[in-house]
C-alpha cells in the first residue's frame, strides 16, 4: 500500500512508471491519475518543469484578473 500524493510522486520517473503499472493493472484506488498513464515515461524526468510552467501561467492569469479588478475599483471610486 502506498499513501501519498500521486501527482507529486509522478514527478519522479521511477514512481511514475510504478504508478502507471499499478493503475493499468487495476490496483489503483481513488481518483484517476492526472497524467496520461499510457504515455511512455521519460527517464530524464522534467515533469516538474511542465507543472511549474502551468502553475506560473495560472498565477499570471490570476495577477491579471486582480489587477483588472483593482483598476476597475480605483477608476469607479468616484473622483467625478
Amino acid at each position: 500500500m502506498i499513501i501519498g500524493d500521486p501527482t507529486v510522486l509522478s514527478l519522479d520517473p521511477l514512481w511514475r512508471r510504478f504508478l502507471n503499472y499499478v493503475y493499468l493493472n487495476t490496483g489503483w484506488k481513488g481518483p484517476p491519475p492526472t497524467w496520461d498513464t499510457q504515455a511512455d515515461v521519460d527517464d530524464a524526468g522534467g515533469y516538474d518543469a511542465a507543472i511549474r510552467a502551468e502553475a506560473e501561467e495560472d498565477m499570471n492569469e490570476l495577477t491579471r484578473r486582480i489587477e483588472m479588478l483593482t483598476m476597475t475599483a480605483v477608476g469607479g471610486s468616484g473622483s467625478e
